[in-house]
């Protein structure tokens, strides 16, 4: 009889302790999809080489604070309001978003590496490749993006010389020119396409052609010797790139877009060309 009350006893011990743990108030919280956080990581070695972005005021290029805004606005759409944050002590659930920027020309003769796109979850069921953004997709009711979204001054001028029929190479490096090396370009075009004078001998290695890119972003350029004609370019290249950002925006939202639709396929677009399904790049005038 005394085995059989302690047997009750500790039956009724169980159903107790159940019972509390399934009140409303002592319930553990399901984490929801709204609780995950895409991680924000911005490179801009040309502006900050030594110390991390750590917001999107940050930013100090205008146009790729644009740029990175527009981006960020609409991926935080397609991942259904996930928390978007810069603080890499938080675990990335619903993906990580790298921002790159890559300027024409640098300051100086030291330029910073060729970049290259981060590393993607290795399950994933979508990868897209293209000059602009590298892009992996994993999960399916609640998708996790990853990818590198690349704001290259010289890809931009790069399809603008495709789309004029300068050149047939689809993508640019990821790297800026030397200034000294982008100098001797400016002063070779102004000396003859715009004084028209003929190259003279030097024993300097000179420059044996200019970059497609480059070439357009010159014809593009205000076309005067009054001051140097690298300043000009400069210039006009802000002016591109402030007028770009949201094209471009665009067109990586409409990448990421293909991978959500289009599942379980892997995408390339090598040229601005291949894209016209997205966006309509001969309708989109930067200059």
């Amino acid at each position: 009889m005394a085995v059989r009350a302690i047997s009750v006893l500790f039956v009724l011990l169980i159903v107790i302790a159940l019972s509390i743990a399934a009140a409303p108030g002592n319930s553990q919280p399901l984490q929801s999809g709204n609780s995950q956080s895409a991680q924000v990581q911005i490179i801009d070695k040309y502006t900050s080489p030594n110390s991390a972005i750590q917001s999107l005021q940050g930013v100090s290029n205008p146009a790729f604070r644009a740029f990175v805004s527009k981006v960020l606005e609409h991926v935080q759409d397609r991942l259904g309001g996930h928390t978007i944050t810069f603080d890499v002590n938080t675990g990335a659930t619903a993906g990580t978003l790298h921002f790159v920027r890559i300027a024409v020309v640098s300051s100086g003769d030291r330029i910073p590496a060729n970049e290259t796109a981060a590393a993607v979850p290795t399950e994933n069921y979508c990868l897209l490749h293209s000059p602009w953004a590298e892009i992996a997709i994993s999960g399916t009711q609640t998708p996790r993006i990853s990818g590198t979204f690349f704001w290259n001054e010289r890809q931009i001028l790069q399809d603008q010389a495709i789309l004029a029929n300068l050149t047939d190479v689809p993508s640019a490096p990821r790297e800026a020119l030397p200034r000294s090396l982008f100098e001797q370009f400016a002063q070779e075009y102004a000396n003859n396409e715009i004084l028209g004078k003929p190259a003279e001998p030097s024993t300097v290695q000179r420059p044996q052609y200019i970059p497609a890119d480059v070439l357009w972003l010159f014809r593009h350029s205000p076309q005067s010797t009054f001051g140097p004609f690298s300043t000009a370019a400069d210039a006009t290249m802000r002016k591109i790139a402030q007028r770009a950002a949201g094209f471009y925006a665009e067109l990586v939202v409409g990448l990421v877009d293909q991978c959500l639709k289009f599942p379980a396929v892997r995408h390339e677009y090598n040229s601005i060309l291949d894209v016209r399904g997205i966006i309509h790049p001969e309708t989109y005038d930067v200059k």
